[in-house]
């Protein structure tokens, strides 16, 4: 059964993430205002902005580049995180997350890596898959020569 659905456009979708990524945000920060979190909540916009804008950006169907540096920068940002949960006071440990630079470089390094992934790894499969296809050439060749070596020229057709 086919799908009769028109395509989203790629303006219509960068608008939809929009929407939810205002709409997750708006709803977080004001459960951490009403809380009191507020230098928890500054965190963690800075520290998740990398994957904000992967997701904003990403214009393929499956998202893998936007899943990919978001789970990198998860990674990066996991520390700081329990760190948060753990503490008696998480605004006061957010505080000091702001004026740390190693921690700011952990989180971006972590999504810095992510972004790279990203742009390498398809040129190194695609050097891999090259090297294969040139090795599989000449290992034909190879059998093609002893094919005609054995049966003669009517061989090639």
């Amino acid at each position: 059964m086919s799908d009769n659905k028109p395509a989203k456009s790629s303006a219509s979708r960068f608008l939809t993430n929009l929407v939810i990524i205002i709409t997750i945000f708006t709803i977080l920060s004001s459960l951490l205002i009403f809380l009191g979190l507020t230098y928890v909540m500054g965190v963690l916009a800075i520290g998740f902005m990398p994957c904000i804008v992967a997701n904003l950006i990403e214009k393929r169907k499956k998202r893998l580049a936007s899943k990919t540096i978001t789970a990198f920068n998860l990674a990066g940002i996991m520390p700081l995180l329990f760190s948060l949960a753990r503490s008696h006071d998480p605004n006061f440990v957010a505080q000091g997350a702001f004026n740390d630079p190693y921690i700011w470089l952990m989180v971006y390094g972590f999504a810095g890596f992510g972004w790279l992934l990203v742009q390498i790894v398809p040129q190194i499969a695609f050097l891999f898959l090259t090297i294969k296809a040139d090795f599989t050439i000449r290992k034909l060749q190879g059998l093609q020569r002893q094919l005609i070596e054995e049966w003669g020229e009517g061989v090639k057709g």
